[in-house]
């Protein structure tokens, strides 16, 4: 057993490696979810601000651009109107014309870098924050079925189903957070963070505040800032209309504007574009984005109860504004046409109050954001994420580039351990298995290193275990016994156990073996029992291809247990290992007649768990009709495992996932349409290479004489139900080395691979098997 040992110590490692990987990755997952309700707020709490914001520019004298929600501004503009691309949106002149965003967030928890992009040491003042870009890594583990998720870490997504580069990009960044005034720059600043690491005053908040930070960058802003170019706001081209329409009549009532003069002033108000811009899209924008940032608020809770409440109200007013505009130019219309109207310039002054009335009703859009009820929960909220030294963003982020930077090295010990000591150990400890199938297919010598064993007390069917008929003194000598080494046993009853350990039990050498599969069928012998004092020889006389294609023994119905272990062997090996694997290093087991079985679809529906398959309208080539009066079926044979594939449907709702499992078989009989009335099928399978008519209860009734295949499975990892199309299949692809190792079902492209396995396919279940099967060949190993 050295060669298991040893693959068992190695095993032993890469689980404790692992281990650690999944460790890290919880915490990573108990920070985020530490951070997730600051994190909600402070977005929803943005967005509602970044609406604001824009629906204020038209009026107000200190403009700044949005902040920074979903992504980075591309464009920026001056009071005169004169636009230009933004080269760098994270440069502190075009953060410093922001209010506060995630970018913010994200330069005040992430750290000072001592090198440059090149890792070259920076020279002079450290003002330089590094921002890793996000890197694929695993960020999830499956406990039940062991699939490891991949995802990006740092996770700079600020809104889920934004990419993961939105805000950074695809390659480390360094941003200035000094410029020409760091106090403006960002929340932490570089002197703010030198108080703080310096513990010189442990007692002050040293991370700024969300609102002083907003404040000091409006009181900076002048004619010549420009900020960035935001999609026009509806409420703020409404509130636009209504003060210059309220002004013009004001101004022909008070007489400072001539009435010939009034006519041609109207005239161009209604041609400006808060008169002519179509509103529609841009009030249903913002007015959706308000309410999804409302729920969130109400979900997650506010210091101001009534401010869900009001961005609701701010949202409702939003989608009422292109009906209000439309009816304001037509009252200017109207009005242009008889400027001295009084009836004309009170309806143009009715109109314009009610278009005005966002802006005048709502406390929200009445005051910048910093001055306004925002402020209170924004800094509440920053704060929390931010705050020294232990703020839930920054923890995160600590945590998650700590991960991100240590995974290459990660990485690397197990590309390089699984090249030069996994995959050499894992082949040496397939080789007995090959050897052993490789004998029992073509005949010879099966590696079985103990001669002269027999069995002592009568082994059943599907029991694991044989004592021996020999004293437990000789275990010394049957200790190089590798797993995979069978013991073949002649007589009436012909069978072959796989071997996987070796031990002692009431003074007796023990073998511990996969479960024994013995005909059970009528015929010279004791149905299901290998009898005591059988001889356990390492010669196998081989099987011919038609016993193989058939799994059935040449020698009669008794001796059918030797080919059933020959193709369980066989096809648990594929599951594990891949079909195509063992075929190169054993020898090929040739598919029954009628093609690959993965070709066949059937229809029909497969319960969880269903222990039953019921096989109708089974293609001609399928059977084998020698003996006319009692045809055989030749889809599947007894002992082989098969993969077993189909659509399922989620209990809570989603779209439907193809799930892939594995199913043992255990018998095939063959039976007529008569006898399904008979039989208990509710929890069977039933499948049909024909479509139901629709009058079939239950579905795919035959005719009372046609000939149905009834496949009983002794195990089933399916556990959900299946729809079809659903395939039986042997086109085992197995699993790498890795996985097997760790026991997680492993990404390939997680260490640079090409994705392997049918794509779109869960196979969860089908790992879960290989898993234990591997497990279970090396279960012995550890004693």
């Amino acid at each position: 057993m050295k060669y298991a040992r040893r693959l068992r110590q190695e095993v032993d490692l890469w689980s404790a490696m692992w281990q650690q990987v999944e460790t890290f990755v919880d915490r990573i997952s108990g920070a985020a979810d530490s951070d997730a309700t600051a994190r909600r707020q402070v977005q929803a709490l943005l967005t509602v601000a970044a609406v604001i914001e824009r629906a204020r520019q038209p009026t107000e004298t200190r403009s700044l651009g949005a902040p920074v929600v979903a992504g980075l501004p591309t464009a920026k503009v001056d009071r005169s109107g004169t636009s230009e691309p933004v080269a760098d949106p994270w440069s502190p002149a075009d953060r410093t014309a922001r209010l506060p965003g995630l970018d913010d967030l994200e330069l005040a928890a992430g750290p000072v870098s001592t090198v440059n992009v090149a890792n070259e040491p920076i020279d002079g003042d450290l003002t330089m924050v590094r921002l890793m870009a996000a890197r694929a890594v695993p960020v999830r583990v499956d406990p039940r079925a062991g699939v490891v998720t991949l995802g990006a870490m740092p996770s700079y997504s600020p809104q889920s189903g934004t990419a993961a580069a939105t805000i950074v990009g695809p390659t480390d960044r360094l941003v200035d957070i000094q410029g020409a005034d760091g106090e403006l720059a960002g929340l932490f600043s570089v002197t703010r963070r030198v108080l703080a690491t310096m513990g010189t005053e442990p007692d002050t908040e040293h991370v700024r505040s969300w609102g002083e930070l907003a404040a000091a960058r409006r009181a900076a802003v002048t004619d010549a800032t420009k900020i960035s170019l935001d999609p026009p706001s509806a409420a703020g081209r409404a509130a636009l209309l209504a003060a210059q329409a309220t002004a013009l009549v004001e101004s022909l009532r008070a007489a400072t504007i001539p009435a010939a003069a009034a006519a041609g002033a109207l005239a161009a108000l209604i041609a400006t574009r808060a008169a002519q811009g179509n509103l529609g899209a841009g009030a249903d924008a913002d007015a959706d984005a308000l309410a999804d940032a409302a729920e969130i608020l109400d979900d997650e809770g506010t210091d101001d109860a009534a401010l869900p409440d009001d961005v609701n109200a701010l949202a409702a007013a939003l989608r009422g504004t292109p009906a209000a505009q439309q009816a304001l130019v037509a009252a200017i219309t109207a009005l242009a046409a008889a400027p001295t109207s009084t009836a004309r310039q009170d309806a143009v002054l009715t109109r314009a109050r009610a278009l005005g009335l966002t802006a005048s009703a709502s406390r929200l859009l009445s005051v910048p954001v910093e001055a306004g009820p925002l402020r209170a929960e924004l800094d509440k909220a920053v704060a929390g994420r931010l705050q020294y030294p232990d703020g839930s963003l920054r923890m995160l982020r600590t945590m998650e580039a700590a991960f991100a930077w240590t995974w290459p090295q990660r990485v690397r010990w197990f590309t390089t351990r699984r090249d030069l000591v996994l995959a050499p150990l894992l082949a040496r400890f397939r080789a007995p298995f090959h050897t052993s199938l490789r004998a029992l297919i073509d005949g010879g010598d099966t590696g079985l290193l103990a001669l002269g064993l027999t069995v002592g007390p009568t082994v059943a069917v599907s029991a694991t275990q044989v004592v021996t008929g020999e004293p437990d003194s000789l275990l010394p000598t049957v200790d190089d016994i590798e797993p995979g080494q069978v013991g073949v046993i002649g007589g009436d009853r012909a069978a072959a156990v796989t071997i996987l350990g070796v031990g002692a039990a009431h003074g007796r050498v023990t073998l511990d073996v996969a479960p024994v599969r013995v005909s059970v069928a009528a015929g010279a012998g004791l149905a299901g029992l290998i009898p005591g004092g059988s001889d356990i020889e390492a010669s196998a006389a081989g099987l011919t291809p038609d016993e193989l294609r058939t799994g059935e023994s040449a020698q009669g119905p008794a001796a059918d247990g030797l080919v059933a272990e020959t193709l369980a062997l066989w096809s648990r090996l594929c599951a594990v290992f891949g079909r195509a694997t063992v075929e190169a290093e054993s020898a090929p087991v040739p598919d029954p007649a009628g093609g690959p079985l993965q070709h066949v679809p059937w229809l029909g529906t497969v319960p969880a768990r269903a222990t039953t398959l019921v096989l109708t309208d089974l293609p001609a080539a399928m059977w084998d009709r020698t003996d006319p009066e009692d045809p055989v079926p030749r889809a599947v044979r007894a002992g082989e495992t098969l993969l077993l594939r189909g659509t399922a449907q989620p209990e809570g709702g989603g779209p439907a996932t193809v799930v892939q499992g594995v199913v043992e078989v255990d018998t095939v009989v063959r039976t007529t349409g008569s006898m399904l009335d008979a039989m208990d099928l509710a929890a069977a399978g039933r499948l049909s290479t024909v479509a139901p008519s629709g009058d079939d209860t239950p579905p795919f009734r035959c005719g009372p004489e046609a000939d149905v295949a009834v496949v009983t499975l002794r195990r089933n990892t399916v556990d959900v139900a299946l729809t079809g199309p659903v395939t039986l299949r042997r086109d085992f692809t197995g699993f790498d080395a890795m996985s097997l190792a760790t026991g997680r079902m492993l990404p390939p492209e997680l260490f640079g691979a090409a994705p392997s396995g049918p794509a779109g396919v869960d196979r969860s279940r089908e790992f879960s098997y290989a898993n234990e099967v591997f497990t279970d060949w090396l279960r012995y190993a550890r004693q």
